[in-house]
């Protein structure tokens, strides 16, 4: 058995390699949360970091809320934070702009050390985990582009 092998938590998905990035277009909340929430809740029973930065479009009583119909002891999980759930602004964004130094510099804080995720903060170990997960919309970062509608 493959042990880099990872429960994705979206059925038709299924098992995915430590490392795979799972892009996902949705048409409303409801299908947004419908993936998203299954996908950490896996995360969350197999000893994974996971992080939701959310976006401006929902906030972190919604994220909150529809983790917890799916997952027992939400709190244990955000208490240790195991799980993060921060807004974009405050990963994303700094001085109004996207900061790619910024974001790097947050998701080094996730140390891969000998097949586990240490998450560091101000220098020192917090915990360690098999692998990192994360969700969150990042469509409000791209910049506007033009788009050419060819029609016959």
């Amino acid at each position: 058995m493959d042990t880099n092998l990872r429960d994705s938590g979206i059925d038709i998905i299924g098992k995915v390699s430590i490392g795979t990035h799972i892009a996902h277009m949705f048409s409303s909340k409801d299908d947004f949360f419908h993936v998203c929430v299954p996908y950490i809740k896996a995360g969350l029973q197999n000893n994974e970091l996971c992080l939701w930065i959310y976006s401006q479009y929902t906030n972190y009583e919604e994220v909150t809320y529809n983790l917890s119909k799916y997952i027992e002891d939400l709190d244990k999980y955000l208490k240790s934070e195991q799980l993060i759930i921060i807004p974009y602004t405050k990963w994303y964004i700094e001085n109004n702009d996207f900061n790619e130094v910024r974001v790097n510099r947050l998701w080094n804080m996730c140390q891969r050390d000998g097949g586990s995720v240490t998450f560091v903060k101000k220098g020192v170990v917090d915990h360690c985990y098999l692998c990192v997960k994360g969700t969150g919309v990042v469509s409000h970062l791209l910049k506007k582009a033009s788009l050419t509608i060819v029609t016959k």
